[in-house]
């Protein structure tokens, strides 16, 4: 037989690689595909899972060619060839396993694979559960098969590769050398110029469709990666309430009086009753980047007042003045505010495969009520995940960076600033269909805070407070931040303006909420509710409140009945329990922060700082015991049970969410019954 030469087989061998992994999609489909998805849904999934099986077969590529040229310099060819083939064996087999092994994980729990398998390991009964479930020796079996016939089909391929007697004329083999090295970094980035990641595998409304486009060895290694966030963190720290109590303490939290509780499992699942009328208003949600209350005249903040506009705006709505961000990222925010979770100790939540399932968010609450649901971003919808996990959760509609002129966003590094987005975000949602719900997610004043010319006024604030920026001169220049805030809220005008002629407009409430405050947790952002028929009275609220608030609130307001799993409560109703905020440094697993009452406190592992919530001067926790004592339960509380939710995944509608722990319970409560 002619040998092909090395860099041919080389490249044939990757594609022998994505192929073997393009027939574990297909047994992936056959056992789970029950015939909702059309043909154009699985040939774009296939077509998207292609790169991610493209990232994991650059990793096992990226270990042939590590032999190879450690071959070059050490001739012991058939040694190699041996090594090589015993080492790929191995790699293949594993892959194969655990992406077969997704297939039914996914099954059983409608997520992909992660590393919360490992701790049962070795767990007899687990493995006899599913052994009772699936037919483990014929999976085995196939899988073996699968193996071998690669094996078999990869043994010239690797023989052409390490028996060649040398790779030929110096050009040549410089060449092969770059093509080769060249083939692999870009696979292992999933053909693309980023990494691949979970977010890049969400195109559809359907869960399946989504997670038929990932790789179940990749998704395994992905998860195994964010453990290491965890490696300092004992879990068993966590475990502060026994169960009975933790489901206690949770509804306590939320409040009972408009509650029906539905699930232990997820103790905040419920139906809550308003106690008032259904309203069928149109929601405009508009989350502002960095909008911070340290800029906001509206909040006692004239020294400059950034946001003046917004502060008039305030006069006729509700104004929260002590409300807080739960966490210090947009994502934190967004995550927050759409399905009222709160910030994940150690986890970037958004991108965590966990929540390739759906919670019980506001998008699919209004949903369910008859909206359409629609987002709105000048940016990369993809960007943390940040449309696939909407996506998951009922928003249909997006508007981002790729539905705007090139010749827009070419000049502004994040996409789409603010003005040209509220533009067409005005003229987008006059197209839809009564009720409505909206989600603009803003831009602009994000580093390197670049805004349109006819906009800057960045001299103007040059020339008076120039002595305040330690950081002049760099893309973080405290003047560019307030050129940036300030034309934030010249957008929130030009917004208002243009739709307030508009049908819609008088039956709609405006919600606006930062993502977060700029520089540390202890700055307030505003939250602020209008409705420009006047169904909310002008009022300011000064009880604390948080993100996680903002979807109940909402709720609140349209009345009716409607089921959820919120954290937060009801700020427009007094006697929905009482006020207390948690937010958290996402990285930082001893450091969390509380508003209570006239408290913030902050707590970092045994430590404690106590500090007015206003001036944030400490103040003598000397007789104050029963309320810090309060407000560490309520820490304790949100590190457990937050956990416990995002590790069972049961942070929604989980009448048959059940985790491998679970399904040992459950099975053994069965045969008890039996």
């Amino acid at each position: 037989m002619k040998k092909k030469g090395i860099l041919k087989s080389f490249i044939m061998q990757y594609i022998l690689i994505l192929i073997t992994l393009c027939f574990t999609r297909i047994w992936f489909l056959n056992v789970n595909n029950n015939g909702s998805l059309t043909w154009d849904e699985i040939f774009k999934g296939f077509y998207i899972g292609v790169k991610f099986d493209a990232s994991i077969g650059g990793i096992i590529m990226t270990v042939l060619l590590l032999l190879f040229l450690v071959s070059r310099i050490i001739s012991l060819k058939k040694i190699w060839f041996k090594i090589s083939m015993g080492i790929y064996g191995v790699l293949t087999f594993i892959t194969i396993f655990f992406s077969v092994g997704n297939v039914y994980y996914f099954r059983e729990f409608k997520t992909q694979l992660d590393a919360s398998i490992f701790e049962y390991a070795g767990d007899s009964e687990i493995y006899g559960n599913m052994g009772a479930i699936f037919n483990l020796p014929l999976i085995y079996g196939l899988i073996c098969i699968l193996t071998i016939i690669n094996l078999c089909l990869s043994y010239q391929n690797l023989k052409d590769i390490y028996l060649a007697d040398k790779l030929g004329k110096v050009k040549k083999s410089i060449f092969s050398y770059i093509v080769m090295i060249l083939v692999v970094f870009i696979g292992i980035r999933g053909l693309q110029n980023r990494p691949r990641n979970v977010e890049h595998g969400f195109f559809s409304k359907k869960l399946l469709a989504n997670q038929m486009t990932q790789n179940g060895m990749l998704s395994l290694i992905h998860s195994i990666d964010r453990q290491r966030e965890f490696k300092n963190i004992d879990l068993n720290k966590l475990e502060f309430f026994h169960k009975d109590e933790l489901i206690k303490r949770s509804r306590k939290l939320v409040g009972t009086e408009n509650n029906k509780f539905l699930s232990d499992q997820n103790p905040f699942l419920r139906i809550t009753d308003t106690k008032r009328p259904l309203k069928n208003k149109n929601v405009v949600l508009i989350i502002a980047e960095s909008l911070s209350g340290q800029y906001v005249g509206a909040l006692g903040h004239n020294d400059p007042d950034l946001a003046p506009y917004f502060s008039e705006l305030s006069k006729k709505g509700v104004l929260f003045t002590s409300f807080y961000g739960n966490g210090t990222r947009t994502r934190n925010g967004v995550l927050s505010t759409n399905v009222s979770f709160p910030v994940q100790v150690g986890r970037d939540l958004m991108r965590d495969p966990a929540v390739q399932k759906p919670f019980y968010g506001l998008p699919r609450i209004l949903k369910d009520r008859g909206y359409s649901t629609n987002f709105y971003h000048g940016s990369r919808l993809n960007f943390d995940n940040m449309q696939g996990v909407l996506l998951t959760n009922g928003m249909d509609n997006f508007t981002g960076k790729k539905d705007f002129p090139n010749e827009i966003t070419s000049k502004y590094h994040w996409g789409a600033p603010d003005t040209v987005l509220f533009d067409r975000s005005a003229k987008e949602i006059k197209k839809l269909k009564e009720p409505f719900f909206a989600e603009i997610l803003t831009i602009s004043n994000h580093s390197p805070f670049e805004i349109p010319e006819e906009y800057d006024r960045l001299e103007e604030y040059t020339k008076k407070y120039s002595s305040r920026d330690t950081k002049a001169g760099t893309d973080d220049s405290l003047m560019m931040r307030y050129n940036a805030y300030r034309y934030m809220d010249t957008a929130f005008e030009e917004f208002f303006e243009r739709i307030k002629n508009e049908p819609w407009y008088m039956d709609t409430l405006f919600v606006i909420v930062g993502d977060h405050s700029f520089d540390g947790l202890h700055h307030n952002i505003p939250l602020l509710l209008y409705t420009p028929d006047g169904s909310l009275k002008p009022q300011r609220i000064d009880s604390v409140g948080a993100q996680v608030d903002i979807l109940p609130t909402i709720m609140g307001y349209l009345g009716g009945s409607y089921k959820n799993a919120a954290w937060g409560k009801d700020l427009l109703d007094a006697k929905d329990g009482e006020r207390m905020v948690y937010a958290k440094y996402p990285k930082e697993f001893e450091k969390a922060v509380i508003m209570y009452k006239d408290y913030y406190y902050e707590k970092n592992g045994r430590n404690f700082t106590l500090r007015d919530r206003k001036t944030l001067k400490n103040i003598d926790s000397k007789g104050k015991e029963k309320d810090i004592e309060k407000m560490e339960n309520f820490i304790k509380l949100h590190l457990q049970l937050s956990e416990t939710m995002v590790r069972k995944k049961s942070f929604a509608d989980v009448d048959d969410d059940i985790s491998l722990k679970d399904l040992k319970v459950v099975k053994n409560k069965e045969e008890d019954k039996n």
